[in-house]
């Protein structure tokens, strides 16, 4: 079954909208992955959310006992 003329405009579109280039390895795509992890905030993404800090407060425990 040929995909439909939809996912093959999507197909090509959303790649150059996000400019991403073709896959060229399994090994560099997850060696590129692991580096855009490493450079984001390891904390909550407060940001997603209009007026997270007026709305929310954030508690931060540390409990004793097994992980």
């Amino acid at each position: 079954m040929k995909p439909s003329r939809r996912h093959d405009l999507l197909a090509w579109t959303i790649p150059r909208m996000r400019r991403a280039s073709e896959l060229d390895s399994l090994e560099a795509e997850r060696e590129r992955l692991l580096a855009c992890q490493a450079d984001r905030d390891p904390g909550l993404p407060t940001r997603a959310v209009w007026r997270f800090a007026q709305q929310f407060s954030v508690i931060t425990e540390e409990l004793d006992g097994p992980a």
